[in-house]
Formats: structure tokens, sequence, C-alpha cells
């Protein structure tokens, strides 16, 4: 996996890209927030830029709030305009907002890293 600096880049989330299967992984850890989210999402976006299928892991985040959950359901959007799969890992314990009906009607959320690899080729 590979992790870099981003210039701004909130220190409190780390980001780290690898493969999986055809996708690219992209796994964070730590709290995101609204202090933290626009940074991490560019971080996010130039990580799956091209990428053929998309899984955010997201299994070492500790905690997620709203400005979280919406960087998830922008890159969801961008995704799908793209004709690109997405799919998220939750926590082993699922965080608050991922009960929300909407929320599981809005991103497909599996519980690891292998069923994100199944999603993608249903």
């Amino acid at each position: 996996m590979s992790e870099e600096p981003d210039e701004g880049y909130a220190v409190d989330v780390a980001v780290e890209s690898a493969q999986l299967g055809s996708a690219r992984l992209v796994v964070l850890r730590g709290d995101i927030n609204f202090s933290n989210a626009e940074a991490t999402e560019r971080r996010v976006t130039s990580l799956v830029d091209g990428a053929g299928a998309i899984v955010i892991d997201l299994s070492g985040v500790r905690y997620l709030d709203s400005s979280g959950l919406n960087l998830l359901l922008r890159q969801a959007r961008g995704a799908a305009a793209r004709g690109v799969g997405f799919v998220v890992v939750r926590a082993e314990e699922a965080l608050p907002l991922f009960r929300l009906e909407a929320v599981g009607r809005a991103l497909r959320v599996v519980g690891s890293r292998a069923a994100a690899a199944a999603a993608l080729r249903e």
C-alpha cells in the first residue's frame, strides 16, 4: 500500500491506496469530520482518478460525521456518472451513520474487502 503526504492534509486521517483485484482500494484510518473532510476528499479523488472500480475501506475509521458521509456520497455519485463500481467497507461495528436506511440505499456497504470484491463482480 502506498501512503503519500498531501500538502495541507490533515494528519489525523491516514489515506492509503492499493489494488484489490481490478479495483482501486482506498483505505482510510482515523477520524473524518468537518475539519478534515475536504482535504480527505481531495486525496481520495486524486487516488481514484481513472479507476475502473473503487473500494473505500473504512474499517480503520473511528469516527465519521455527516461531512465524511457526504464525501462518500459525492464519490459514489461521481463513480456512477463514470459507470464505475463503488463499494464501501464499513468498520467491524457499523458506524452510526451507516445504520440509517437512506444511507443503505445511496451507498453499497459491505462488511469486508472480500465482500466488496464479490459485490463488484455482480
